[in-house]
C-alpha cells in the first residue's frame, strides 16, 4: 500500500505524485508547516504549498518498497524533483526539502541506479537509507543530491545523508554519494557561491563539510576513501579543493577575499590544516605519506596578501612534519619531503621574501625565520630575503634568520648529524636543545651566506649584521653586502667554523677537509676579505680577527695541529700564512687594538 497526500493552498500551484512500488509514503507527519523531517509513524501530507506560495512545482516519483519524501515549499516559482528507487526495489530512502524565497530548484535522486541484473544477489533485496535534507530560503538557488545505491555493490544497505542548507541567493550546491558516507553543505550571507561534493565508491565512513559565508566562494571536495574533509570560507572569492584517495584528514579555513587552497592526499593518515587570512593567498598542499602539515598564512596579521606556500610530502616521507606560518605580502615558501620523521618549521614577515627547503635524508630538521628581528623594523620589515636549504643527510638541523633586505642563505648539508636530544614538535625544541649544524643569521641588506656540509658531524655558524666580544653576538647597525662562503668538505668531519661580520662588503671564505678542525673569523670594518682553507691532516686552529678597512688575510694548513691567529686592526694590511708542518703555531697581528 503507498500513500500520498497533497495540499495545495497557494496560487498556480503543480504538483504530480507517482508511485510505482509498494509501502511508498508522500507525506507530511505529525507536524504544521516547516516542522522538518519526521519519520513516517501517521500519515499527514505529503506534497505542501502553502497560501503565500505562487506557481510552486513538486514532482514525486516513487519506484521500489518503503521510500519516503516530503515538500514544503513556499514563496515564488520553487521547483521540487524527488525520485526514489526503480523496479529492482533497492528504496528505503528520505527525502526532505523545504524551500522558501523565489526561483529555487532542488533535484534529488535516491537509488534510482539500481537496474538489474543485480550483481550481487546478497544485496539485491535490501533497502537503501539513504536521507537527503535540503532547505532553500533565499533566491535562485540550486541544490542537487545524487545518492546511488551503485548496482548492489556499495552495501547490503547503503546509508548516506546529505543536508543542504542555503540561505542567501544565487547558490548551487551538488552533491554525489556513491557510498555510505556523510555530506553537509551551507552556503548564506552572499551570492553565487558554488560547492560541489563527490564521495565516490570506496569512500563509506567518509565526511564532508563546507560552510560559505560571502560571496562567490567555490569549493570542490571529493573523497574516494574514508577520509575527512572541512571546508570553511568567509569572505568573497575565496578557493578551495580537496582530494582524498586515502583515508586521510583535511582542515581548510579561509577568511577574507580571493585565498586559494588545493590540497591533495593519496595517502592513509595523512592531515592537513590550511589556514589563511587576508586577500590573494595560495596554499598547496600535496600528501602522498602519512605526513602531517599545518600551513597558516595571516594568522598574525589579518591585513597579509599575496603569499604562496607549497608543501610536497612525498611517499617515502612517512612520519614528516611541515609547519609554515606567513605574514606579510608576497613571501613564497616551498617545503619538499622526501624521506621520513623529517621536520621543517619555516616563518616568514615582511614583504617579498623566498624561502625552499627540501629533505631528502633521515630526521632532518629545518628552521627558516624571514622576520623582524630589530625593534624598529616595522618601518622596514624584511624585504626580497631568499633562504634555500637542501638537507640529505641523516640526524641534521639547519637554522636560518633573516631580516633586512634582499638577503641570500644557501645550504646544503648532506654529511651525517649528531642529533642526540630527539624530535621536537616545536622549532624552540629544537633550538633549545640541539646544536644546530648550520646556522645563518644576516641582518641588513644585500648580505650573502653560502653553507656546503659534506663532512660529518661538522658545524658552521654565520653572522652578519653582528659583532662578537668574546662572549655574546650583538647587531651592528647599517651592515650590508657581506658575503660568507663555507665549505666543509669531505674529510673534514667534526670541523666548526664561525664567521661574525658587521660593516660593509667584506668577503669571508673558509674550506674545511681536515679532520676536527676550527676556524674563526670575524670582520667588522670596510672591504676586508678572509680566507681560510683547512685543506688535510687534522687538528688545525685559524682565526682571523679584521676590525678596520680594505684588510686581507690568507690563511693554508696541512699537516697536523697547527695553529694561526691574525689580527688586523688598522687599513690596508696584507697576512698570508701557510703551514704544512705539525704543531706550528703563527701570529700575526696588524695595527693596535
Amino acid at each position: 500500500m503507498n500513500n500520498a497526500n497533497v495540499s495545495q493552498l497557494g496560487t498556480n500551484g503543480q504538483s504530480r505524485v507517482l508511485q510505482n512500488g509498494s509501502q511508498n509514503d508522500a507525506v507530511n507527519h505529525n507536524g504544521p508547516a516547516g516542522a522538518g523531517v519526521e519519520e513516517p509513524i501517521s500519515y499527514g501530507v505529503g506534497v505542501r504549498q502553502k497560501a503565500t506560495s505562487d506557481q510552486a512545482k513538486s514532482y514525486i516519483e516513487q519506484n521500489g518498497t518503503g521510500a519516503w519524501a516530503e515538500v514544503d515549499q513556499d514563496g515564488f516559482n520553487n521547483s521540487s524533483d524527488i525520485r526514489q528507487g526503480n523496479a529492482v526495489k533497492r528504496s528505503g530512502d528520505r527525502a526532505y526539502v523545504d524551500q522558501s524565497g523565489s526561483d529555487n530548484i532542488s533535484t534529488i535522486k535516491q537509488s534510482t541506479d539500481d537496474v538489474g541484473p543485480v550483481t550481487n544477489p546478497a544485496f539485491g533485496g535490501a533497502n537503501t537509507v539513504n536521507y537527503s535534507i535540503v532547505n532553500q530560503s533565499g533566491s535562485g538557488n540550486t541544490s542537487n543530491v545524487t545518492q546511488n545505491a551503485v548496482t548492489g555493490e556499495n552495501d547490503e544497505s547503503p546509508n548516506a545523508l546529505a543536508t543542504v542548507n542555503q540561505m542567501s541567493d544565487g547558490n548551487r550546491s551538488d552533491i554525489t554519494q556513491n557510498s555510505d558516507a556523510v555530506a553537509s553543505v551551507t552556503q548564506m550571507g552572499g551570492a553565487g557561491n558554488k560547492s560541489s561534493v563527490d564521495q565516490q565508491l570506496g569512500a563509506d565512513g567518509a565526511s564532508a563539510s563546507v560552510v560559505q559565508d560571502g560571496a562567490l566562494n567555490d569549493s570542490t571536495i571529493v573523497q574516494s576513501a574514508d577520509a575527512s574533509a572541512t571546508v570553511n570560507q568567509d569572505g568573497d572569492d575565496n578557493t578551495s579543493l580537496v582530494s582524498q584517495t586515502g583515508a586521510a584528514t583535511s582542515l581548510t579555513v579561509q577568511t577574507g577575499n580571493g585565498n586559494s587552497s588545493d590540497v591533495s592526499q593519496t595517502a592513509d593518515l595523512a592531515n592537513s590544516t590550511v589556514k589563511q587570512t587576508g586577500n590573494g593567498n595560495i596554499a598547496i598542499v600535496d600528501q602522498a605519506a602519512a605526513a602531517r602539515s599545518n600551513l597558516e598564512q595571516g594568522n598574525v596579521d589579518a591585513g597579509s596578501s599575496l603569499n604562496t606556500a607549497t608543501v610536497a610530502q612525498n611517499a617515502g616521507s612517512a612520519g614528516s612534519f611541515s609547519d609554515i606560518n606567513q605574514n606579510g605580502t608576497g613571501n613564497a615558501a616551498t617545503v619538499t619531503q622526501n624521506a621520513a620523521n623529517g621536520d621543517s618549521f619555516l616563518y616568514s614577515t615582511g614583504v617579498g621574501n623566498r624561502a625552499s627547503v627540501t629533505q631528502d635524508g633521515a630526521n632532518s630538521a629545518s628552521i627558516v625565520i624571514q622576520r623582524d628581528f630589530i625593534t624598529d623594523s616595522s618601518t622596514s620589515p624584511a624585504t626580497g630575503n631568499r633562504a634555500d636549504v637542501v638537507q640529505t643527510g641523516a640526524s641534521t638541523y639547519s637554522y636560518v634568520a633573516q631580516d633586512g633586505k634582499s638577503n641570500v642563505a644557501d645550504v646544503k648539508l648532506s654529511g651525517q648529524g649528531t642529533n642526540t636530544s630527539g624530535r621536537h614538535s616545536t622549532s624552540g625544541g629544537y633550538q633549545q636543545n640541539e646544536p644546530a649544524e648550520s646556522v645563518v643569521l644576516q641582518i641588513g641588506e644585500n648580505n650573502a651566506a653560502y653553507v656546503d656540509q659534506i663532512a660529518n658531524s661538522a658545524e658552521s655558524n654565520v653572522y652578519q649584521g653582528t659583532t662578537f666580544d668574546g662572549a655574546a653576538v650583538y647587531l651592528a647597525n647599517g651592515s650590508n653586502n657581506n658575503t660568507a662562503t663555507i665549505n666543509q668538505n669531505a674529510g673534514g668531519d667534526d670541523s666548526r667554523s664561525d664567521v661574525f661580520q658587521g660593516g660593509d662588503f667584506n668577503r669571508a671564505t673558509v674550506t674545511q677537509s681536515s679532520l676536527g678542525g676550527l676556524s674563526d673569523v670575524r670582520q667588522n670594518g670596510l672591504g676586508n676579505t678572509a680566507t681560510v682553507d683547512q685543506m688535510s691532516g687534522s687538528g688545525h686552529i685559524s682565526s682571523i680577527t679584521q676590525y678596520a678597512d680594505g684588510n686581507t688575510a690568507t690563511t693554508i694548513q696541512s699537516g697536523m695541529n697547527n695553529t694561526a691567529t691574525v689580527g688586523q686592526y688598522s687599513n690596508g694590511n696584507t697576512s698570508n700564512v701557510n703551514q704544512s708542518g705539525t704543531g706550528n703555531t703563527a701570529t700575526v697581528t696588524q695595527g693596535g687594538m
